[in-house]
């Protein structure tokens, strides 16, 4: 406990309350069935002053206060990832694509549980088991099967492992096509951290930078929905771009984390000082009377030395812990932050427009006409859209708990989902809706499908990054706006 605690010791301030009473006695004498817990209850309460037990309440509360700020940050943190953690489908292509790559086995049993084979040396190299039985990828079968996710050793490996084979490639950078870009664009992955004066990383942040003029801090998930385009491309200037995306990070993107990092660690740092300090006084100050009742005791001829030396050691424990508390408060509100690493390159194309009906001016105009109105419908439902199109969600409109996809078609067809959209749309359920303007520039139509995951089966992939979704499909399912 004294460990686990750390440097503030609430446990020892329970001690302070408890001195005196021989619990060890007590608890004997319950087991025997001599007492009652009601007896020793009585005992107990009886040795303590009110005015003490309200005393060490608060100090033991405010020591208690630095778990309460971690605990704190951490569910907030928990709180944003959930907002917009990976879905388990995308950990699960990935793993099983990475460790086939690797020489690996992933053998898919019933109720979505794998058989997991890694190759010798693999396992051996990094200290996992070769082979798991019953994996999972699902949150919700944890407790069925061992949950493979971020974190776990045996993900872990191989994600560590594919990064190392893929590393000159990530280096040298990949051209990918993207909905997300209207012209040709570099992108780049850093890694920022932040230090502070113990050698502790106190914070890290993955940022993705698009290479426009000028460059633009994008949504790291950009590339979920990119796919490779259907000619060779050699990327060209990517790595020319990259020291002056880099630079731009440092001036932009660095400093406002760091500002960032230090206003929360003077704030919780802040805490630990105030309610550090406050319990180790209140220990400092209850020793201290303690070696002064010792000392008028053998002042008037008792034998207290062995008591009076250990009181004495504990005093000096005690201000050599608040010298240390102090210290390290100090080292480490002393932050700076490492240099930005380069993790991944890439050149970005627009969508090539072979099975496109529209050119990207028009898809544009399609585009922006279909989320007007698409926002307006909600508006004149009494509710609150939030374009948030940006942000590469999974979604374009956060409205009053609906989550909406909108696709806007210059006439009638056949609409696409990326895949971060379908995973969402799964993700979400009821609360998912596929908004579809058909005619967008002449004489706009809305239909609306909730749930399309439940509703719709994808008829084809194309390629690797968007879902086809059957004109006939979604007609079929869809409610037109307005109409019930």
């Amino acid at each position: 406990m004294r460990r686990e605690l750390g440097s503030d010791r609430v446990y020892d301030v329970v001690g302070e309350l408890l001195a005196g009473v021989d619990l060890e006695r007590l608890i004997l004498e319950h087991i025997a069935g001599r007492k009652r817990l009601a007896d020793i209850r009585a005992a107990v309460e009886a040795r303590l002053d009110p005015d003490r037990i309200e005393r060490l309440r608060e100090i033991t509360l405010e020591a208690l206060a630095k778990r309460e700020v971690d605990l704190s940050r951490l569910r907030q943190d928990l709180k944003r990832s959930e907002a917009v953690r990976l879905e388990p489908a995308y950990t699960e292509r990935f793993f099983v694509r990475a460790l086939t790559l690797l020489g690996g086995r992933a053998e898919r049993r019933r109720g979505n549980r794998y058989q997991i084979t890694l190759p010798s040396q693999l396992a051996e190299k990094r200290g996992v088991p070769r082979s798991l039985k019953g994996a999972t990828f699902d949150p919700r079968a944890r407790y069925e099967a061992e949950l493979l996710a971020p974190g776990h050793p045996v993900f872990d490996a191989v994600l560590d492992a594919v990064i190392e084979k893929a590393r000159p490639a990530l280096n040298t950078g990949a051209v990918l096509e993207s909905p997300h870009v209207e012209g040709p664009a570099g992108l780049a992955y850093f890694r920022l951290g932040v230090q502070n004066g113990l050698g502790q990383v106190v914070s890290r942040r993955l940022v993705a930078i698009q290479g426009t003029k000028p460059p633009k801090a994008v949504p790291a998930n950009l590339l979920v929905d990119a796919c490779p385009p259907g000619h060779r491309v050699h990327p060209g200037n990517v790595a020319f771009q990259v020291e002056g995306l880099k630079e731009w990070v440092y001036g932009e993107v660095l400093t406002t984390f760091l500002e960032e990092v230090r206003r929360e660690q003077e704030r919780e740092l802040a805490i630990r000082r105030k309610y550090g300090l406050k319990s180790l006084d209140f220990l400092i100050q209850e020793s201290s009377k303690r070696l002064a009742n010792l000392k008028v005791r053998a002042d008037a001829g008792e034998e207290l030395d062995l008591p009076i030396r250990q009181e004495e050691e504990r005093l000096r424990s005690l201000v050599q812990r608040k010298e240390a508390f102090l210290e390290e408060l100090e080292r480490a509100s002393q932050i700076h932050a490492e240099a930005a690493e380069t993790l991944a390159l890439a050149w970005l194309l627009p969508l090539s427009e072979a099975g496109l009906e529209e050119g990207p001016e028009q898809r544009k105009r399609v585009e922006e006409a279909a989320m007007r109105l698409a926002i307006e419908y909600e508006r004149s439902q009494g509710r609150t859209p939030k374009d948030v199109s940006q942000e590469n969600l999974g979604y374009d409109i956060a409205s009053s708990g609906r989550f909406i996809e909108v696709k806007g078609k210059a006439g009638v067809g056949p609409v696409t989902l990326t895949p971060n959209e379908w995973f969402t749309a799964r993700h979400l359920g009821e609360d998912y809706f596929l908004y579809i303007v058909v005619n967008a520039l002449t004489s706009p139509t809305l239909y609306i499908i909730q749930n399309p995951a439940a509703k719709l089966d994808p008829g084809e992939e194309v390629g690797v990054v968007r879902y086809l979704l059957a004109w006939e499909a979604w007609r079929g399912v869809a409610e037109v706006a307005g109409e019930r």
